[in-house]
């Protein structure tokens, strides 16, 4: 199990896109299922008192991947990310979240905040979410290996094509997925291409 965490897993912050969904998502579940006693408020707002609860939503994760990254650049280094990383960096979204959309809560309701009453709430939220977070870690760190043993693949029939029309003293550039970072190579001294983890 400590093997598996600790494998490399690629690390990829939440887009604009992705963060609006998350706040869009929020307030449309809460509006059509109304849970947690939410259908008994009666007031004629109730939309737009959930909107809120979207809005601390996409504000809390926007935080998390566009602040915390500059605030601490150290610890969001790819080649250090692993799975457990990945784990913990979702349930601290998880935590964050929670915590603002409580004070929102009682922001609302307008009444004292204690600790025993944040405790729970807080302990539900991450029950709920640790497992969720947990399978959808698993899925994406095994789609993007499968992905990246087929790139992997693919760009070894490619330079086998490539060596075989190319002298031997010839320079080959090989590009990242960003198109960035790249690598050049004296085609004879590349021997094949191998898949790492979620890397090649």
């Amino acid at each position: 199990m400590i093997k598996f965490l600790n494998k490399i897993y690629p690390l990829n912050l939440f887009s604009f896109r992705t963060t609006l969904f998350f706040g869009l998502f929020i307030t449309l579940f809460l509006f059509i299922f109304q849970p947690f006693g939410i259908n008994s408020i009666s007031n004629s707002n109730k939309f737009w008192l959930l909107l809120g609860y979207g809005f601390v939503t996409f504000f809390s994760i926007g935080f998390n991947q566009y602040v915390i990254p500059r605030i601490f650049p150290f610890l969001f280094k790819e080649k250090h990310w692993t799975i457990l990383f990945q784990i913990i960096w979702l349930l601290w979204n998880i935590f964050f979240v929670a915590t603002l959309n409580f004070y929102y809560s009682f922001y609302l309701i307008e009444t004292s905040v204690d600790l025993k009453t944040f405790s729970v709430f807080i302990v539900y939220t991450l029950v709920t979410g640790i497992f969720p977070v947990i399978i959808l870690t698993i899925l994406t760190h095994n789609r993007l290996l499968k992905n990246n043993l087929k790139r992997a693949s693919e760009l070894n029939k490619e330079l086998h094509t490539k060596t075989s029309r190319k002298k031997s003293n010839e320079e080959l550039t090989l590009f990242a997925s960003n198109r960035k970072d790249k690598v050049n190579l004296i085609i004879s001294n590349l021997l094949f291409v191998e898949s790492f983890g979620n890397y090649i």
